[in-house]
């Protein structure tokens, strides 16, 4: 495989003897010979000149790369089976450490940082198709004529473009963990071969944009698209934002994903999974390749049911029913047809009701709303024709005093009723008259006063009449009490209606007389009375003289016996009266 590195004797000294460069030029011969048959096949070939004798055990990448670190690890040569040798080496690692391995890189050699490519005579390396590396140089043990590198030893080193004999030789190919070649090695021979690695190209993969496509309200197909250079498209990870994802494996530009979602917002977004040129792994997204998904909630489905009613005369008892999907009812808000304010009571168990009484007789339109919330939290109402009812409340009716009609149990057709004033009138010229006047007044609502009752307080009989007013004579003097009540009927009963303010008293005065002490007494008093008492012995003799009769004595006299005669009068009058003569 390699030239014969020793057919220009002339670069050799002179000194030399002739026996070793026969030597010498008859094995470099035996080397390019067995290069040239083995460059196209894998099978190990052993020689005097190899790095390793019997090359690397080639059946597979994974024992070549296994067999390499074990020759690498144990630094043996294995040329103690050469005839023309008979010894080994201990100087591999030496070797291939110049070549660009170590002892960290070649522990870490696998079948994922490890291939097998194609080394040709321009220097160039390529695996799959593709340069990995240029400019080789290949390593062998030979005495170091012009144009070699020493390298360890009896190790020399020159470009392929002089000292490989085969257009090409399958090599070994190690990388670094930066994507580059480290080195190379020839799996025949096992000689190590010395590179300058190719740039790697970056891999440039874009997730360009991720479509959703809505086959229901909960049910989207997710179609990612995405481009890649220097690297292979190994498949796509779907997230769908709520917790679950799917990953497809295809090497296609795009893929798809379906998903069924519950109700929610959810933050969807796809991975492009990729290789690149050096077989490592990687994933890229971006902000075009994520995106928001909306499922609403189910429609909230509500209906009013019904309205009924019970009712006993204006008052009126509602009952209201409804039903909900994908939501929830809240209250009834009743209308009870007649101007009035609504009313809206909480619902239980999708039912509500509620009492009302009607202020007025009349045909009205009752209604009720259904309130629910669904289950976006959104309030709304609903109602139908099945919840409105027409009603007629009827009840006996009043005539308030402002003129306008009420049922008779309102609070405007309530009775009011007072006894609000006695009055007493003296119908005498003083306080002696015996005759007095009585009038009452009184007053009723939504009732009717139907008489009076007066009691005079003289013991006499009351007086019930239906006229407000009344004359009375007292028999004799005296301080008399006096009360007077109205008589009403209301709703068909009599109430007797009383006051203080329909309360009296009554004094009546006798006649007055004025006694000899000049003070007034009632007439019949022991002090108007005179009572004259005879002499128990008549006079004997005459007064020595005759009265005085001059003009005063006279009228004095005259003035005696009037009053004389007046008190006599009276005594024989009194006793008259009492029955004590005639």
């Amino acid at each position: 495989m390699v030239k014969n590195l020793f057919n220009k004797t002339k670069l050799l000294a002179a000194a030399v003897v002739m026996t070793v460069a026969m030597v010498a030029t008859g094995a470099t011969i035996m080397v390019s010979n067995n290069a040239a048959k083995a460059a196209t096949t894998c099978t190990q070939h052993a020689d005097a000149v190899n790095i390793l004798y019997h090359g690397i055990d080639c059946h597979d990448l994974g024992s070549v790369v296994s067999a390499f670190k074990n020759a690498y690890n144990s630094n043996n040569s294995g040329h103690a089976d050469s005839p023309s040798v008979r010894h080994n080496w201990y100087d591999l690692k030496d070797v291939y450490n110049w070549a660009g391995a170590n002892q960290t890189l070649v522990n870490n050699m696998s079948t994922g940082n490890t291939t097998l490519g194609t080394m040709y005579r321009d220097g160039h390396i390529a695996v799959n198709g593709q340069t990995v590396a240029t400019d080789s140089w290949v390593s062998a043990r030979f005495s170091g004529p012009s144009g070699y590198v020493h390298v360890e030893g009896n190790v020399y080193a020159r470009k392929t473009t002089t000292s490989l004999a085969e257009d090409s030789a399958q090599v070994l190919v190690v990388y670094s963990p930066n994507g580059q070649v480290a080195f190379a090695v020839m799996v025949e021979c096992g000689n190590a071969v010395k590179v300058t690695p190719k740039p790697v190209p970056q891999p440039v993969v874009t997730c360009n944009q991720l479509a959703f496509n809505k086959k229901s309200d909960t049910d989207y197909v997710m179609t990612a698209v995405a481009s890649a250079q220097n690297a292979t498209i190994t498949g796509y990870s779907f997230n769908f934002g709520d917790g679950q994802s799917a990953n497809v494996a295809t090497g296609n530009t795009s893929a798809s994903a379906e998903h069924n979602y519950a109700p929610g917002t959810y933050t969807a977004n796809v991975t492009v999974n990729y290789r690149d040129l050096n077989g490592h792994n990687g994933s890229v997204s971006s902000a075009a390749c994520s995106g928001k998904v909306v499922i609403p909630q189910p429609a909230a489905v509500v209906t009013c049911d019904n309205l009924a009613f019970t009712d006993n005369q204006l008052a009126y008892t509602f009952n209201a029913s409804g039903s909900a999907q994908n939501a929830t009812i809240n209250s009834f808000t009743f209308d009870f047809g007649d101007g009035s304010t609504k009313k809206t009571v909480n619902a239980s168990g999708n039912k509500a009701s509620t009492s009302y009484t009607y202020k007025a007789n009349g045909n009205y339109t009752a209604s009720v709303v259904v309130n629910y919330t669904d289950l976006n939290t959104k309030q709304s109402t609903t109602t139908s024709a099945k919840c409105a009812v027409k009603v007629t409340p009827s009840q006996p009716m009043c005539t308030a005093p402002n003129g306008q009609q009420y049922p008779t149990n309102s609070p405007e057709c309530q009775p009011t009723m007072a006894c609000n004033l006695l009055t007493i009138t003296n119908k005498g010229a003083d306080s002696t008259s015996l005759q007095y006047n009585f009038t009452v007044k009184a007053s009723a609502t939504n009732a009717t006063i139907t008489g009076y009752t007066i009691d005079f307080g003289d013991g006499t009989a009351p007086y019930n009449g239906v006229a407000p007013s009344i004359d009375h004579s007292y028999a004799k003097p005296g301080t008399y009490s006096t009360v007077a009540s109205a008589t009403v009927s209301v709703n068909g009963k009599t109430q007797v209606v009383k006051s203080p303010a329909c309360t009296g008293s009554v004094t009546v005065t006798p006649p007055m007389c004025t006694a000899p002490n000049g003070q007034q007494y009632p007439q019949g008093s022991s002090e108007c009375t005179t009572t004259t008492t005879p002499p128990t012995t008549p006079p004997t003799t005459p007064p020595a003289q005759l009265i005085n009769t001059g003009p005063g004595e006279t009228i004095g006299l005259f003035t005696g016996f009037v009053i004389a005669g007046a008190a006599a009068h009276r005594i024989l009058a009194n006793r008259r009266l009492f029955g004590l003569g005639r």
